[in-house]
């Protein structure tokens, strides 16, 4: 008969035992072997050894790095994250208390949002400063001669919010003390060794688990060369003043610069998804499941993320831009805005919006509504042409040629619009990106 179970005695339907056969329900135990009192029910395994056990199958399946503290600390996990000394400034600026001069050529506008119905915390940080770059501290800055020079930055925290919160009060210094030290290096390599400076100083830090993405932006005047074809090699050149933006990034927080109405990137994704970053983590000894690096990251690029430092680099996509006239602002944000919003969307949205703090709140309030998941931080830099101009007047009719050798030259020839270099990733350099073109998320 079909459906008949064990008596209590542990007799079948017939009323024998088969021999050597433990009757259905029952499970031979091995006193030797097992505790008194190991149940004779077998256990359904948990979900959190079902996951091991997937794990522990990838693992046997594919080359994985044998990183040192992959699993962070518990208590770690479970201890509150230390704080990190610094002042806040307005608008939560974690560069401190930043304000335009009077002969600021640009505006800064800042705009933040937890997003609560999506998330607990906040774990976005932003930093920007009117004057950066002068001789002596921030507190010395009052009596110094004013740089008009602008440093913008946005960190996006992923597992606590200790790394961007480092990141938003103490990366500036570290660049300003790079720049400091290398006068004559060229910028983007001055970024690329301040990212990878503070990689090394989170990773020395109590709290390994905490990473972020970044994308920062400086705004200088440089002494540009003239180009003249019909000028003899040992001839002198004019030197005009000219507006260059620098940027770098790691991760998925874009900047975006509007030229004459166009969007052009002057970032990188650091993603998963992206081929090119794939074979890179892969040849370090990690891989990419549901495109996160191990299964765990989505990013694979940040600052911070220790336990997983070998796969997951500070190396930062860096740009340099010589700015035109046709040059409007200058956008940053996290990927809470981008998960819902394409670059160009963005520019049009804001593109006729003269105050840069009410711009960046349309473009907040414009991720809420496309139902955005995410912590969102948006700044926007806009440009003051009438000022721009006479500044570059003024400083341009004071400007004296420049002896350069015939060595020299060449190396003086102004760089290209803009340019993007990538330790690992090359040729990406940024380009119009239109809705219809733009990779869909």
């Amino acid at each position: 008969m079909f459906g008949t179970s064990p008596t209590a005695s542990g007799e079948g339907a017939g009323g024998s035992k088969t021999p050597g056969t433990p009757p259905r329900g029952e499970k031979t135990v091995n006193l030797s072997e097992s505790p008194v009192g190991t149940p004779s029910k077998k256990r359904r395994p948990s979900s959190s050894e079902l996951s091991g056990a997937i794990a522990q199958s990838a693992k046997s399946g594919f080359p994985i790095l044998n990183t040192k503290n992959v699993v962070p600390d518990k208590k770690e996990l479970t201890s509150p994250e230390p704080q990190v000394p610094g002042t806040v400034g307005p608008n939560n600026n974690s560069a401190g208390d930043s304000r335009p001069g009077p002969k600021s050529t640009f505006r800064v506008g800042v705009t933040e949002d937890r997003n609560q119905k999506c998330r607990r915390t906040m774990e976005d940080t932003h930093s920007y400063l009117y004057n950066f770059s002068t001789k002596g501290t921030t507190k010395e800055a009052e009596g110094t001669e004013q740089t008009d020079d602008g440093y913008f930055a946005i960190f996006d925290g992923h597992a606590g919010t200790y790394a961007a919160e480092w990141c938003g009060k103490k990366l500036h210094l570290v660049l300003e003390e790079n720049m400091r030290k290398n006068p004559g290096k060229p910028i983007p390599e001055i970024l690329d060794s301040t990212f990878t400076d503070c990689d090394d100083q989170l990773e020395k830090l109590p709290v390994k688990s905490s990473g972020c993405t970044a994308v920062t932006a400086v705004l200088r005047w440089e002494d540009r060369p003239v180009e003249d074809e019909g000028a003899a090699p040992d001839s002198k050149l004019s030197t005009t003043r000219k507006r260059v933006l620098y940027t770098a990034n790691v991760g998925d927080a874009r900047i975006i610069l509007c030229r004459n109405g166009k969007a052009l990137r002057l970032s990188y994704d650091h993603k998963g998804s992206d081929d090119s970053e794939g074979k890179r983590v892969a040849s370090a000894g990690g891989l990419i499941l549901n495109n996160r690096v191990n299964g765990v990251l989505a990013v694979t690029r940040a600052l911070g993320d220790s336990y997983m430092k070998e796969l997951v680099t500070g190396h930062p996509y860096t740009t340099e831009t010589v700015l035109t006239e046709e040059d409007e602002f200058i956008l940053l944000a996290c990927d809470g805005l981008w998960d819902v919003c394409s670059d160009q969307d963005a520019v049009n949205l804001v593109r006729d919006v003269d105050d840069p703090e009410q711009a960046s709140k349309m473009l907040v309030d414009h991720a809420l509504a496309k139902f955005s998941n995410d912590n969102l931080s948006c700044m926007i830099v806009r440009l003051d042409h009438n000022k721009l101009k006479k500044k570059e007047e003024r400083d341009n009719g004071d400007a004296a040629p420049v002896q350069l050798s015939s060595g020299d030259k060449k190396e003086a020839t102004p760089a290209p619009e803009s340019k993007g270099t990538n330790p690992e990733v090359r040729d990406f350099s940024p380009t119009p990106v239109s809705p219809t073109t733009e990779s869909k998320k």
